[in-house]
């Protein structure tokens, strides 16, 4: 028998419902279903193994993986509910007090519906296209700082942003401890833990972080849009009129007026 796993969403935290035996072939379809909840930013999860009907012992090395890809992500995977058949396997490894989360119970949470296809945007010289909608809830975001500080001559706030894999920006600001940031602030994009930066001086070098070992990207972040995790869907974009291309600070300006 397969495995089938029901997603459903509570608050902050994601609760993945398996059916069926949880063993060589199909430990590797949760991991799966992790890591794509660890991509969306959600790093709550919890295991409801309930309707789960055979564990084995490489089930349970699955089981290990997603706590270990969870916990490196900055988030926690345990299992909330168990049927006798886990938990007796459980009991007698001694893994319960590792796996299970004592402090949890299973919980019935409603299925947060799927946002529905919208209509093209048209934003300034930018047509904006969705071409498949989000499989899960939009990303949480904040806007910090106003887009106005630079030319106001404000400088950058001494707190340092550490911008990990799972955190993602897009603004203006410095890396960290370079030469006087109020100096060298420019436009600023964070990905997957690498870190670009322009300085806004003429025909200035693009800089750049790449995490290496126990390295973390940091910045002064003078006005950035910041979230966690991947966005799910397809999107694209087209220039209105006569243009032949977009430009990308067209691009960027449409997406921040539609966030």
């Amino acid at each position: 028998m397969d495995l089938a796993i029901a997603r459903t969403e509570h608050d902050d935290t994601v609760v993945l419902a398996c059916t069926g035996r949880l063993d060589a072939e199909t430990g590797d379809e949760l991991a799966r279903a992790v890591a794509d909840e660890l991509r969306r930013g959600l790093h709550a999860i919890r295991l409801d193994l309930a309707d789960v009907s055979f564990l084995s012992s490489a089930g349970i090395r699955g089981l290990f993986e997603t706590q270990r890809a969870a916990k490196q992500a900055g988030g926690t995977c345990f299992i909330s509910a168990a049927s006798p058949v886990v938990r007796k396997v459980l009991d007698m490894t001694r893994l319960t007090p590792i796996l299970m989360d004592s402090a949890a119970s299973p919980v019935a949470v409603p299925a947060r519906p799927v946002r529905p296809p919208t209509e093209d945007v048209t934003c300034g010289p930018v047509r904006l296209r969705e071409l498949s909608p989000a499989a899960a809830a939009p990303l949480a975001a904040q806007i910090g700082g106003t887009p106005g500080d630079p030319l106001a001559g404000r400088g950058l706030p001494a707190a340092v942003t550490r911008l990990p894999p799972h955190v993602f920006a897009v603004g203006l600001g410095a890396i960290a401890d370079a030469p006087p940031a109020s100096r060298r602030a420019g436009e600023l994009l964070a990905a997957c833990g690498t870190l670009f930066h322009r300085p806004a001086q003429p025909h200035a070098a693009v800089d750049y972080v790449v995490p290496t070992g126990a390295l973390v990207a940091e910045a002064n972040l003078l006005t950035a849009l910041v979230w966690e995790g991947v966005p799910s869907g397809h999107a694209g974009f087209e220039p209105m009129g006569d243009e032949p291309a977009v430009r990308l600070d067209d691009l960027v300006a449409a997406l921040f007026e539609q966030s």
